[in-house]
């Protein structure tokens, strides 16, 4: 069953476009939407909606640290790792030379294929420490 277009989806998605850089926790996200009066329930809903149509990305986190960020920005993302910081939930895409050691590894002795899309590091970051 195709979803309809709503104007409260539409909000979400124009601003999820206009943050095309960032990775936003769903509480920012309504914050962001305040003047439009946007309810919570409704910004989880379309996140869910938008993650299963593809249209953005889910880096699980912490409770309200999950971040969400929209996919044509970063189509790359499939070529590397995140690291996201705990505290600011700022997000570094970086190429880890061990980590693809790992992947390698996991390929080789269990044939299991990593989806770097969906891989993230979480600590805490320099500015945060």
């Amino acid at each position: 069953m195709k979803k309809r277009n709503t104007k409260q989806r539409d909000k979400i998605l124009e601003l999820l476009r206009s943050k095309r850089k960032e990775h936003l926790t769903a509480l920012e996200i309504v914050e962001l939407l305040g003047e439009f009066s946007i309810g919570q329930a409704t910004v989880y809903r379309n996140l869910n909606i938008f993650e299963k149509e593809g249209v953005l990305r889910k880096y699980v986190g912490n409770g309200e640290k999950t971040c969400y960020q929209y996919i044509d920005a970063h189509k790359k993302c499939k070529s590397h790792y995140h690291i996201i910081c705990e505290a600011c939930t700022k997000t570094i895409h970086t190429h880890i030379e061990s980590v693809e050691n790992i992947e390698e590894e996991l390929i080789n002795n269990m044939d299991f294929k990593i989806n770097k899309e969906k891989i993230a590091l979480y600590g805490i970051c320099n500015k945060c420490k």
